[in-house]
């Protein structure tokens, strides 16, 4: 049966399922990248990009991080010539994979090991396909994080090696980058309102009634 990354680890029931926007998903998944980039040696980094000539956009960033990390590898449907990036194996999957509609980004290393899952949700309530809205699961547990590299070595022939050690001190450390970087990449694509800002009116103080209520004011006729 070939691969399929999500479906051992994600609920069948979307009602009990996280449902995550794509901008969140693409947010998360660059900080967990990124994490790797302030010092974190002997890193390894999976990515179900699903489409090659999707990935294209993404190769300038995969640039950036390529030299940070110890392997990388990139796995789609080679619908398009890879591009070449130092350091990264692009692995092909067959379009009938079940794997081939995943998208998935899994680090792990002796201090930060974490994975994204993710499959697209086209039907659900109160959601829309244009929204693109995801069924998601992410894991900062090393031992499941171990299992999805295990299975993707297995199924993909990554070769993904199992850190020996780990160090938990610096993947709470990482854990909390990881959540400072994720929060300030969704504040960045949040779209910001179009047209006029409205304010709310501006309080003042009513004047000082001069006189009390039914006395004739100074220089009435009344």
């Amino acid at each position: 049966m070939p691969l399929s990354v999500t479906r051992p680890f994600l609920t069948p029931s979307i009602a009990s399922a996280t449902v995550t926007t794509f901008c969140a998903l693409q947010s998360m998944g660059r900080a967990m990248e990124d994490v790797v980039l302030q010092g974190l040696p002997d890193a390894h980094l999976a990515v179900g990009a699903r489409h090659l000539s999707a990935f294209h956009q993404e190769a300038p960033h995969y640039r950036q991080i390529a030299t940070a990390y110890e392997r990388i590898w990139v796995c789609a449907v080679a619908d398009d010539d890879p591009p070449e990036i130092d350091g990264i194996t692009f692995a092909p999957i067959s379009p009938d994979w079940p794997v081939a509609d995943e998208w998935f980004v899994v680090v792990n290393a002796p201090g930060f090991a974490c994975a994204l899952l993710a499959t697209e949700v086209f039907e659900t309530d109160g959601l829309h396909s244009r929204d693109r809205c995801f069924q998601t699961m992410f894991t900062s547990d090393p031992r499941l994080v171990n299992a999805i590299c295990r299975s993707l070595s297995i199924e993909l022939d990554l070769h993904m090696e199992i850190p020996a050690g780990r160090d938990p001190e610096a993947q709470q450390l990482n854990l909390r980058r990881f959540n400072k970087l994720s929060l300030e990449y969704q504040e960045r694509q949040t779209p910001r309102p179009i047209g006029p800002r409205i304010t709310a009116p501006r309080w003042t103080p009513p004047a000082p009634l001069s006189q009390s209520v039914g006395e004739r004011a100074v220089g009435s006729t009344d």
